[in-house]
């Protein structure tokens, strides 16, 4: 028996099950605790029956290549030039993953991955944290954290009132960008159901479970700040000054005044810069330096747009299709 150490997951999970198909075998990788598998087709791979071992066993396949195997006795026995190798195999889980997915969603992999950043939000009317991010049948994305919300509202959605929507696991994301990073196309289509999502990369494939609860509605979040005061600034130069504000300050304890047309870093030490002279707009709003240097990291667009309500709400960051929503600081 031979196995394709080449087509074998980067990263293993401690249960590794083999299940025998018409033509070749099927891997099924995962953790007893975990609600993750990763599919891998072996077609050909031939085996006599199904078998499970742990992932030290098949790392050592790679190790020891080139290499026969046998399954003898309940061991799974490795015989190489460089040695022999045995491993106890382990008990076949009981696993169902024969399910249908009756929708799909093809989101932008990078956009998906921005969101993952800001993934550790609370479930609706719950105290529960859901490490996820919210995508809905027309594409768009939205995610949150405690001090930072983000929304992606796609420019071409479906036709579709009642949008459904999922809340994917950011390991699963973090997971499928790692596979496809190499890819030049980094629109990923995700098949679903109630309870479980697929994501399908040809031999590969990977099952995971859904996080099942309500997210809240953040358009409702949004719509009540973007109709604001808008300030207009160079992005390059807006983040040139933050950057200057980090090295002044400790970026974890700073914080930053926008005022007029003033910035002032607040920290170890005080940095002070003009924004935009010309500007008119009255306004003041004390923000984390970290969370505005992170969200700042992620704008592309030439011009960045900040809308400002007033001192207690938050600040709205304007991106090519996205909005960054920024909680502010009160001053005890």
């Amino acid at each position: 028996m031979l196995i394709d150490h080449n087509k074998l997951p980067k990263k293993l999970n401690e249960v590794n099950y083999f299940k025998k198909e018409e033509q070749g075998a099927t891997l099924y990788s995962f953790e007893q605790t975990s609600k993750e598998v990763i599919v891998v087709s072996f077609k050909e791979m031939e085996i006599q029956e199904d078998f499970c071992v742990n992932a030290n066993a098949l790392e050592m396949v790679g190790i020891l290549s080139p290499c026969e195997i046998e399954i003898k006795d309940d061991n799974f026995v490795i015989k190489s030039k460089k040695g022999i190798y045995k491993s106890a195999l382990l008990d076949s889980p009981l696993i169902t993953l024969n399910q249908n997915y009756t929708n799909e969603i093809t989101v932008d992999l990078d956009r998906l991955k921005i969101a993952s950043k800001f993934c550790d939000t609370k479930a609706t009317n719950t105290k529960i944290s859901l490490k996820g991010v919210c995508v809905d049948s027309n594409g768009n994305i939205y995610a949150s954290d405690a001090y930072i919300a983000y929304r992606y509202l796609n420019p071409d959605p479906k036709e579709n009132d009642n949008a459904s929507q999922i809340v994917i696991p950011s390991s699963l994301i973090d997971f499928i960008y790692k596979t496809m990073r190499n890819i030049e196309n980094k629109l990923v289509t995700i098949k679903y159901n109630q309870r479980n999502c697929l994501v399908d990369f040809g031999d590969t494939k990977i099952i995971s479970a859904l996080i099942d609860s309500a997210f809240p509605d953040l358009n409702r979040t949004f719509s009540k700040y973007v109709d604001g005061y808008v300030l207009e600034l160079d992005t390059k130069d807006f983040k040139d000054k933050i950057s200057i504000a980090e090295k002044v300050g400790k970026i974890e304890e700073s914080q930053i005044v926008l005022s007029n047309d003033k910035m002032l870093a607040e920290g170890t030490s005080n940095y002070k810069c003009v924004l935009n002279a010309n500007n008119e707009v009255e306004y003041q709003v004390r923000l984390s330096l970290k969370n505005l240097s992170t969200v700042m990291g992620f704008v592309n667009e030439e011009k960045t747009k900040l809308i400002y309500s007033d001192s207690l709400k938050p600040l709205v960051v304007k991106d090519s299709g996205v909005d960054y929503l920024i909680l502010p600081i009160r001053k005890s």
